[in-house]
């Protein structure tokens, strides 16, 4: 598959986002307790294209082959479908794609973004307006800057290429970061844990910003504010306002 690499070498933000629904509270005390965020398996999203492996583009025998010998020297044994597939036969693919597609699903993702007043990521992310918005500073997060990337929209499904360039690992970033065009709103960025799915830990120092929904509870509001008033690092609170003139979001520091 060929990423865009245009949109992989762009700069990143100095702040991405993480939208929360306040449900359960549990996930917000492990951010602002313990500083740590969840990276979750692919298999739980919401988009049924999302990280879901394509369809075989170019095969390269001899690539796939060599391939095929050097995860033997790992003593790993290659399926049946991997050896017919390497022979030339491209319907072993439906296998292979089915191998390939439970080893995306180990992957762990942590998905943030680049603004912090979008209508529809509070809407669909935040509980309805009624949960919160997390500021991350990169320049206080190294792994963050280094690591996050750019979601590459596009209407058309990257395919599999066993090529002599192939790479494992850039083959599941490449999966990773490539939805729908019809998602381009969100403008969301991706770290991309290949070890599974788990907790992620952060500088207590990256955690720059709160914002509260429009529409939170003062029961949820104050509770959230008790986990932020016992940090050292104490980020700054905000809540979200509807502008009175137009379809936006206003965000008044609040503390």
């Amino acid at each position: 598959m060929t990423p865009n690499i245009t949109a992989l070498q762009q700069p990143v933000p100095p702040y991405l986002y993480k939208y929360r629904s306040l449900h359960p509270m549990k996930r917000i005390k492990q951010i602002l307790a313990d500083n740590r965020l969840w990276c979750s398996s692919p298999a739980s999203f919401n988009d049924p294209f999302d990280c879901k492996v394509g369809s075989l583009g170019t095969l390269d025998q001899t690539s796939l082959k060599k391939m095929i010998k050097d995860t033997l020297e790992t003593g790993v044994a290659p399926s049946g479908a991997e050896a017919r597939l390497a022979d030339g036969d491209r319907d072993a693919y439906k296998e292979v794609s089915v191998g390939l597609q439970k080893r995306v699903d180990r992957c762990g993702i942590l998905s943030l973004c680049k603004h912090s007043d979008n209508i529809l990521l509070w809407s669909h992310y935040a509980d309805t307006h009624r949960g919160i918005c997390l500021e991350f500073s990169t320049s206080e997060w190294p792994s963050l800057r280094c690591r996050a990337l750019p979601v590459i929209y596009s209407r058309q499904r990257p395919s599999v290429n066993f090529t002599p360039e192939w790479d494992k690992k850039q083959f599941f970033q490449d999966i990773a970061l490539t939805k729908h065009a019809s998602w381009c709103y969100e403008k969301e960025w991706r770290f991309v844990e290949l070890d599974g799915e788990g907790f992620v830990n952060f500088p207590a120092t990256a955690l720059t910003g709160v914002i509260f929904g429009c529409e939170v509870q003062k029961s949820k509001l104050n509770a959230v504010m008790r986990y932020i008033k016992k940090r050292t690092q104490r980020p700054a609170i905000y809540r979200a306002f509807r502008d009175e003139r137009e379809f936006k979001l206003v965000l008044e520091q609040i503390d």
